[in-house]
């Protein structure tokens, strides 16, 4: 059976996810671009920060990709207004 992607609201219960997220893909990204050390000199869990602080901005304005098979977090956009307009990240 091939993997699918579920898509949904960011919600409480995924802080942890979204940290390992996070934490592993900014770390391997600045090794695979020649940084030379984690990006984070922090725990996995420390960057659950990013989250308090999107949700607090704007709650309920993340949408997270999840791996059907393993519930693993993909990927995640958040969706924040900015002067009449709207600021996104992947």
């Amino acid at each position: 059976m091939k993997n699918s992607i579920i898509l949904r609201p960011l919600n409480d219960e995924d802080v942890a996810e979204h940290a390992d997220m996070l934490y592993s893909s900014f770390n391997t990204w600045y090794w695979k671009h020649g940084w030379g050390k984690d990006y984070f000199g922090c725990s996995a869990q420390e960057t659950s920060i990013f989250y308090k602080v999107y949700n607090d901005l704007t709650p309920g304005c993340s949408i997270a990709a999840f791996n059907s098979k393993t519930d693993r977090m993909w990927g995640l956009v958040s969706i924040t207004p900015e002067n009449s307009m709207y600021h996104l990240e992947l």
